[in-house]
C-alpha cells in the first residue's frame, strides 16, 4: 500500500488496518515478532507499517476448506485492495462494486471459484 499526495491514500483501508492492529494482543504479537527480527515497527514509515499490518492480517485468515481463496478475496474487497497501486506502477483504476449486490457477493471471480468447486472441477 504505497501512495503519495497525487493519488491520495485509501484512508478507510488505513483506518481499518490501524483498528485491527489496536485490538488486544495484536500489537504485542506484531511488535514481538519484529523485535525478534531486530525491527522496531515504530520506526517504519506509515506505508510500510500498514503493509506489514495487512500482511499480518493475511497470516491470521481462517482458510475456507471449500473455497480457499474466499477469505483473502473478502479481506481484499473490504479493504479495497484492488484500488491500491504499487510504488512502481501507475495508479490503479478504482474497483467499482454494484451497490445492489447482496452482502454475500464478493465478485465474479469468487462466484466462478465457488461454482468450480461445487461441480468438482477444483
Amino acid at each position: 500500500m504505497d501512495h503519495d499526495a497525487a493519488d491520495g491514500p485509501p484512508y478507510a483501508a488505513g483506518l481499518s488496518l490501524i483498528d485491527w492492529v489496536r485490538q488486544r494482543g495484536r500489537w504485542h504479537e506484531l511488535d514481538g515478532r519484529l523485535a525478534g527480527a531486530g525491527v522496531d515497527p515504530r520506526r517504519l514509515n506509515l506505508n510500510r507499517f500498514l503493509n506489514l499490518v495487512y500482511a499480518t492480517m493475511i497470516d491470521h485468515l481462517k482458510i475456507d476448506r471449500n473455497v480457499p481463496a474466499r477469505p483473502r478475496t473478502q479481506l481484499d474487497a473490504l479493504l479495497g485492495v484492488g484500488a491500491w497501486s504499487p510504488p512502481f506502477a501507475a495508479p490503479a483504476t478504482p474497483v467499482v462494486t454494484d451497490p445492489d449486490a447482496p452482502a454475500w457477493w464478493y465478485g465474479d471471480e469468487d462466484a466462478s471459484q465457488s461454482f468450480m468447486h461445487a461441480v468438482g472441477a477444483t
